[in-house]
């Protein structure tokens, strides 16, 4: 453990990273769970047990799973429209940009919940999508931020079905996974999730504990690090995004991730049918393909694809390689990340997990991709110690 915790402190040092958190989980318990540095620059405020990150996109894995127990309980069907739902599905356009104008086509098909959870629905982001970067920009769409929901109003940038896009897709999950449980979204994944898993520091509800517990968030320009905490606005106002919004730590989220590597079993009994959760390992979307995605706001996001190198498909939650990645994780491993930097992988051939949590703007910078890559290779040159 002492060597992986070097070569991750090491790496952090040469990227100048102030702090993060980082975990890794074997089958049946967190194995390593490290803290370095200090979120105050002026002064010692290390990161600890108790401090949660706004894990952002990681929030989707977790929402899927929510939506796939009632899946499992038969509650709606893959293949069922979203429209039965929310009819303004069955009415949303989809949105063109051409020479600064917007226009808009009706839908060929309508988009089922197989698509929603695929990323196939059509629904983009408007830092990656110019269509809908455009339409934020001038006001005729809400920022991704709104506390009210209205965010989930945005057209769609591409045609039901016709290509992978990542978006606001497990938005609307969320809302179906209120309509049908007749719960909010965060009542319903405390209790079908978070309890069951023992995330007892998971939520999607920033005032159920002290603030000075949230990672203060950082913003990069150069070689300087600013702190945008003041800018951030952590309330709900009862709108819960299925597709970020949670608050967690690196030992919660390696406790999610264990389900994973135990075939769907917490402490050896079932939490979900095998069937069900092969859903979030197995390729979904076909002969279509998980794309470089460009950035309409580098300030948030720089342009970025997942190992190039690569053959990669995305799963119901997860991105998953098709090859293995030599020192590192085996074909089939599943993995995302967050906005502010947080980022994990799964591997359940190598039985392993890890997780790594920042809090920086803008996502996929190359500093913090490299402390992920230390910590997986180090793990990995780890992993017959790690198993015995």
């Amino acid at each position: 453990m002492k060597n992986i915790t070097l070569a991750v402190e090491e790496a952090l040092r040469k990227e100048n990273i102030p702090f993060a958190s980082y975990a890794l989980t074997d089958k049946n318990e967190t194995i390593l769970y490290e803290h370095f540095g200090t979120q105050d620059l002026t002064s010692e405020l290390p990161p600890t047990n108790d401090t949660r990150y706004r894990i952002a996109s990681m929030s989707k894995a977790v929402t899927t799973l929510a939506a796939l127990k009632l899946l499992d309980d038969g509650k709606f069907q893959l293949n069922t429209y979203a429209k039965e739902y929310f009819p303004e599905l069955g009415e949303i356009k989809v949105a063109k940009l051409h020479e600064n104008n917007i226009t808009y086509d009706e839908i060929e098909s309508d988009i089922t919940i197989h698509q929603l959870l695929s990323h196939t629905s059509g629904f983009g982001y408007d830092f990656h999508d110019p269509t809908l970067s455009h339409l934020v920009v001038n006001q005729e769409l809400a920022p991704l931020t709104s506390k009210d929901g209205s965010q989930l109003k945005a057209p769609l940038a591409y045609q039901p079905g016709t290509r992978w896009e990542y978006g606001i897709s497990l938005g609307w999950i969320g809302k179906i996974i209120e309509k049908i449980s007749g719960n909010n979204l965060n009542d319903f994944i405390t209790e079908e999730v978070f309890l069951p898993l023992g995330m007892k520091d998971s939520t999607f509800d920033a005032s159920t504990f002290d603030k000075k517990n949230i990672a203060v968030l950082h913003a990069m320009e150069a070689e300087n690090f600013i702190n945008v905490d003041d800018f951030v606005d952590d309330s709900t106002d009862g709108f819960y995004y299925g597709g970020g919004g949670i608050y967690s730590t690196p030992d919660d989220y390696c406790k999610f991730m264990r389900l994973f590597l135990n075939e769907g079993k917490i402490n050896g009994n079932p939490f979900i049918s095998t069937k069900t959760l092969n859903l979030m390992m197995k390729n979904q979307i076909g002969d279509l393909n998980y794309l470089h995605q460009p950035t309409f706001n580098p300030s948030l996001i720089h342009p970025h694809e997942w190992y190039p190198e690569i053959k990669k498909k995305f799963t119901y939650g997860f991105l998953t390689n098709l090859e293995d990645m030599p020192g590192r994780r085996k074909s089939g491993s599943l993995a995302w990340s967050g906005i502010c930097n947080t980022y994990f992988w799964i591997d359940p051939a190598s039985g392993l997990g890890g997780t790594l949590m920042m809090q920086l703007s803008p996502h996929y910078d190359e500093k913090c991709i490299n402390v992920l890559e230390a910590l997986e290779k180090a793990a990995y040159s780890e992993l017959e110690v790690l198993n015995n």
